[in-house]
């Protein structure tokens, strides 16, 4: 439906509008109807002009006023496309996060890198990438603890994330997810030890000297607190 009134403070001369008339019969009574061409919807709302509708088959608004009239289908003339807007949505428990259109969910089990991976993909997922300064945050507020661990924080402070090389010399690291490797939040110093620390790990909470939300390699074979799953939403299409 358009509310041509508003829409031609955009337009210079008359334009199409998705109304088309229908005509069919129903025994001996020979039915026109009026409907909006996408899905084929009748109109509850009309904004005819004096005397309209005629008899042609497709409507226009007129630029002078915005009311609508009639036109036979084959007359060129300007248009507007409607398109409906659309929503982003993720399963139950899971988080979007607008910058990403992304879901997330944090899962407190202590598995090592790769069953967590596995985990993920059960979930038609993967261990988090990260992409940005804002989408880093969010996956650090979202798995700590929300604490400060002093001294003795190895494990109870971190959270896989998708990081994860096969090579022996700190380079090479990439995400579960196949993603590109465009975005870095390492501790001073990391990664480090690279022939037995390969997969990835952020300090959700502080302690020490460490920042949270940075990043450090990690012996994937090390099982440690909890997980951040990432998928992809689901785009809706919102019907009025």
């Amino acid at each position: 439906m358009i509310r041509a009134r508003r829409t031609r403070a955009n337009a210079k001369s008359d334009f199409w509008i998705g109304a088309q008339l229908s005509s069919h019969r129903q025994g001996e009574t020979f039915c026109e109807t009026w409907y909006w061409t996408d899905q084929n919807r009748l109109m509850t709302f009309t904004d005819w002009d004096f005397g309209e509708p005629g008899y042609d088959g497709c409507a226009y608004a007129k630029f002078t006023n915005g009311l609508w009239s009639t036109s036979g289908c084959d007359i060129k003339k300007p248009y507007f496309c409607s398109v409906r807007p659309t929503i982003n949505v993720c399963p139950d428990e899971w988080m979007l996060l607008g910058s990403t259109k992304a879901c997330y969910k944090v899962f407190y089990e202590y598995y090592h890198w790769q069953a967590a991976e596995y985990q993920c993909q059960n979930q038609s997922a993967h261990l988090v990438s990260i992409h940005s300064d804002d989408e880093n945050r969010f996956v650090q507020s979202i798995s700590q603890a929300g604490y400060y661990f002093g001294s003795s924080a190895e494990g109870i402070s971190k959270t896989w994330i998708g990081i994860s090389t096969t090579s022996n010399d700190s380079t090479n690291y990439q995400w579960s997810d196949g993603t590109s490797f465009d975005y870095i939040k390492w501790q001073k110093g990391e990664p480090d030890y690279p022939k037995l620390e390969k997969c990835g790990q952020m300090d959700a909470d502080p302690y020490q000297n460490i920042t949270a939300g940075l990043w450090s390699n990690g012996v994937c074979d090390t099982p440690i607190r909890n997980y951040v799953c990432k998928k992809n939403s689901t785009i809706v299409k919102i019907f009025s």
